[in-house]
């Protein structure tokens, strides 16, 4: 199983409904190898939180122009 289908699962078991517990498990794994990449490219000094705040406020400008 993959992580993203454990995500899944997980969210569902919270009482998370489809279809977003399945965007929201692969959105976060999708954030987590974005920011990771980006993280171990020679020269990064920023530390991974920074890294991954930057993913999710581009996320979030695409989800809610204007914000």
């Amino acid at each position: 199983m993959t992580l993203k289908v454990h995500l899944g699962d997980a969210l569902r078991a919270h009482g998370i409904d489809e279809p977003a517990a399945t965007i929201a498990a692969e959105t976060a794994v999708t954030v987590f190898h974005l920011s990771f990449t980006q993280w171990i490219t020679d020269g990064e000094d920023r530390d991974f939180g920074a890294i991954v705040h930057e993913r999710l406020d581009a996320l979030t400008r695409i989800v809610h122009p204007g914000s």
